[in-house]
């Protein structure tokens, strides 16, 4: 049977799944719930947080038997290529046992990167995928294997725009070796006098590129005209791009607070939601009033609360508190709810809703933004020791190594 509750802190990459296993009487009944976690992908955000892998093999080396998993990953790897996240989860565990000292993890590295280009079709997950086994090949046979990888990669035409990462990772290693700087070396194919005038700017929001550097760097002249095109169109899709770029904390233009009330239930429901959200910057008193209409408002509630926080006073504390309670974080779906916590707990300031922060360590699954809540709770003074002991075997390297550190000025 799935403990889901096990499964749920190993996704949010929380060190009391460690400590579970660690103190249970019966380790086997954990042994499948893990297997099936190894097969599933536990990163919230892979570019962020990388893998799980060295995590979830923490878990594996408190059960007996560790080659049971070995073998098991190694047989799935040998059936299929999974999605690339996957993917790297199960190389980087299997790397785990080479780091641990197993000698057989090598000579299956050697041989699966061979098997891996001879076989199956080059969709664009596979070659996404072969950059994730290139860096672990090199990380575990050094320059040699690089350059023959190198090889590969021209017989085999993959565009090196597929596999920057990689490349960037053994540039920087290899900076002296001439061999692999040539080959990693490329033009510079960006544009060189990108002004930012409004016209660019909505042409490349478009594209889905630069949607947020025009709040930044207009000119007077264009950013009139952004406002000015705001006011007029009716095309709501270009409406959301112009107020995407402007939901940002430091941009030195701003959205007129009147002209983003105005726009309210002038458009649809999809353009309301984001005026809430660029609103949600804004401080003033008729901002403060739309926050607490908003807060029953189930699909814009991450907004009043981002409003309640930016009008701040404490008497909203308890408000504050039931509001965000009442919010669901989800493995699956993106919030920027923690960003605005930590922008706005990050203070030693007395009458501030530290329940919230308590609230989001529990519950969100960002092991990135996980670090700044913690070192928001330090600076409260809201880490007790067995939150410390628990974030010694957190998923995030440096959330672990500060725990350590604190833990021992305790």
């Amino acid at each position: 049977m799935l403990k889901k509750n096990f499964i749920d802190n190993i996704r949010k990459g929380l060190g009391r799944a460690y400590l579970e296993l660690e103190s249970a009487e019966n380790k086997e009944e954990y042994r499948e719930t893990l297997l099936y976690v190894c097969f599933h992908n536990c990163s919230y955000d892979f570019v962020t947080e990388g893998s799980k892998g060295a995590y979830l093999f923490d878990l594996i080396n408190l059960l007996d038997d560790t080659v049971y998993f070995k073998q098991s990953i190694i047989d799935f790897l040998q059936n299929k290529v999974p999605y690339r996240n996957l993917f790297a989860q199960l190389l980087d565990i299997l790397k785990c046992y080479y780091y641990q000292g197993d000698i057989e993890i090598k000579p299956f590295f050697n041989n699966y990167y061979k098997y891996f280009i001879e076989n199956g079709k080059w969709t664009k997950n596979k070659i996404l995928c072969y950059e994730y086994l290139c860096i672990t090949i090199y990380q575990i046979f050094g320059l040699k294997k690089v350059l023959h990888i190198l090889k590969d990669i021209e017989k085999l035409k993959i565009n090196r725009n597929d596999i920057s990462w990689f490349l960037f990772l053994i540039s920087f290693k290899y900076k002296n070796n001439l061999t692999i700087q040539s080959f990693c070396a490329e033009e510079d194919n960006q544009p060189k006098n990108y002004d930012h005038t409004f016209d660019e700017f909505l042409k490349l929001a478009r594209e889905n590129r630069f949607n947020c550097s025009f709040a930044h760097w207009a000119s007077d002249i264009e950013y009139d005209k952004c406002i000015n095109y705001l006011k007029q169109t009716k095309n709501e899709d270009d409406i959301i791009l112009i107020l995407d770029a402007f939901q940002y904390e430091d941009t030195p233009k701003v959205i007129p607070e009147e002209l983003l009330f105005s726009l309210l239930n002038v458009h649809s429901k999809v353009v309301d939601i984001e005026i809430y959200r660029t609103l949600s910057y804004k401080k003033s008193k008729k901002v403060e009033n739309l926050s607490l209409t908003l807060l029953k408002d189930k699909e814009n509630a991450i907004s009043a609360i981002h409003m309640l926080m930016n009008n701040y006073k404490k008497e909203y504390k308890q408000l504050l508190v039931d509001a965000y309670k009442k919010i669901r974080f989800s493995f699956y779906n993106y919030t920027p709810l923690v960003s605005y916590t930590i922008d706005f707990m990050y203070s030693k300031k007395k009458d501030l809703p530290d329940e919230i922060l308590f609230y989001t360590y529990e519950n969100s699954y960002d092991a990135f933004d996980r670090e700044y809540i913690i070192d928001c709770m330090k600076k409260r003074k809201l880490l007790t020791k067995e939150i410390l002991n628990e974030l010694q075997h957190d998923s995030d390297y440096n959330i672990r190594k500060k725990a350590t550190k604190w833990l021992a000025l305790i």
